[in-house]
């Protein structure tokens, strides 16, 4: 989720992926993950995200109206 951009470069906070979902699904990891990422880096900008409703676990999943099938998500 971008927290802070500016002309060269976005500040993001990383997110992880759940792999016990039908969909690619993401939440927040313990530990935030932000760092500063050049805009020439930016593969794709997701729209708008979908929250999970439900429990406690699964309000915190967060999910996108894109296909990410083709992409490597969730690898470093």
């Amino acid at each position: 989720m971008v927290i802070k951009k500016d002309d060269e470069n976005i500040r993001v906070n990383f997110m992880r992926k759940v792999t016990d979902s039908a969909t690619i699904a993401f939440v927040n990891p313990e530990n935030e993950d932000i760092h500063v990422v050049d805009f020439e880096c930016i593969v794709l900008v997701l729209g708008d995200a979908t929250e999970s409703g439900g429990t406690q676990r699964v309000r915190n999943k967060i999910s996108f109206q894109v296909d990410l099938s083709s992409y490597r998500v969730g690898l470093r």
